[in-house]
């Protein structure tokens, strides 16, 4: 039989460290996406169109 795991099942059966794991994890890939939305504010439009 197949068992479907996502994200916060897996990590439930895991336990709470995975969980703790897991948000801060989800956590740090939003802070790195809001830099890198940062970093295009600053280089876009290009300066010479």
């Amino acid at each position: 039989q197949l068992v479907k795991w996502d994200q916060l099942s897996l990590a439930a059966a895991m336990g709470p460290a995975a969980e703790e794991l897991l948000a801060s994890g989800l956590e740090g890939y939003a802070n790195q996406a809001r830099r890198v939305e940062e970093l295009f504010a600053k280089i876009w439009p290009p300066p010479n169109v």
